[in-house]
C-alpha cells in the first residue's frame, strides 16, 4: 500500500522519576550515524535492518528508556532531495526509533525552502499542536 505499519506508543515509565528526554537536531539520511553505527556515508538507507547487529550505540540503544525525543529541526538534508526519495529514507530510518517513543519535531533552517517545508509540513502533520484553531466568522472587524 505504500504506507508504514500502525503503531501505537504509550508511556512505558508508570511514574517512573526522573523522565528522560533526548533532544537532537541535525540528522540526515546518508552518515545518520546518530542511530547506529551501521550507519554508513555513503548510503542513506539506516533501517532496522541495518541496525539490528548495532544496537549498543545509538539512538537505537536509548530507546528502552526513552520518555521522549524532541528531533529540533534539519531532517534529511534535505526531504526533497531526489524527488522526495531521501526524506522517504529518513522517514523508514528513524521509523525503528519513533515507532517505540513519542517523537516530537520542530523545524529548522533547512526546512525553510518552499519544497522542504512542503515535505516537513506534510509529513508532520498529525503532530499533536497547542496552537489555537482559527476563528471563521461573517461578521466585519
Amino acid at each position: 500500500s505504500g504506507f508504514s505499519d500502525v503503531f501505537k506508543v504509550a508511556n512505558r515509565r508508570q511514574n517512573r522519576f526522573p523522565y528522560r528526554h533526548i533532544l537532537y537536531g541535525d540528522m540526515g539520511s546518508s552518515a545518520a550515524f546518530t542511530i547506529c553505527k551501521g550507519c554508513t556515508e555513503g548510503s542513506e538507507v539506516c533501517d532496522a535492518k541495518t541496525c539490528a547487529s548495532n544496537t549498543t550505540v545509538g539512538l537505537v540503544s536509548e530507546v528502552e528508556e526513552a520518555d521522549m525525543i524532541l528531533h529540533c529541526g534539519d531532517f534529511a538534508y534535505d526531504m526533497a532531495d531526489k524527488d522526495g526519495t531521501t526524506g522517504d529514507h529518513f522517514f523508514e530510518n528513524i521509523e525503528q526509533i519513533a515507532a517505540r517513543v513519542p517523537y516530537m519535531v520542530s523545524h529548522g533552517n533547512h526546512e525553510d525552502d518552499a519544497k522542504n517545508l512542503a515535505h516537513y509540513i506534510e509529513s508532520w502533520r498529525n503532530q499533536p499542536s497547542n496552537a489555537v484553531p482559527p476563528t471563521i466568522t461573517t461578521e466585519n472587524g
